[in-house]
């Protein structure tokens, strides 16, 4: 029981820690802003950047499209099944009258 209650310190402990590193992390900058120099972008970015987006609605759209076709296909799956179940209940009511 000791040792269980000194590992709970340390954990809360080493947790606390972690805390005060996360705080201070913002503050730490090695990079000087004002002296930052953005370089001139090249004259491809320009069709990268319209392929990406193009990319990323075409990709977006066969996914939505996809949940939609995976939604209809559970749904007639459910219904399928539940249509089952009914038929095997039916089916034992109909052998407990018979006998």
């Amino acid at each position: 029981m000791l040792n269980f209650i000194a590992e709970i310190v340390m954990v809360i402990g080493a947790g606390v820690i972690l805390y005060l590193v996360a705080q201070a992390l913002p503050r730490v900058n090695d990079v000087d802003v004002s002296h930052s120099h953005k370089p001139k972008e090249h004259w491809v970015m320009h069709y990268i950047e319209l392929c990406d987006e193009w990319l990323e609605s075409a990709t977006e759209k066969l996914l939505r499209r996809a949940r939609v076709s995976l939604l209809k296909l559970d749904n007639a799956v459910h219904k399928k099944i539940a249509g089952l179940r009914k038929e095997n209940n039916s089916s034992e009511e109909n052998n407990k009258r018979l006998i």
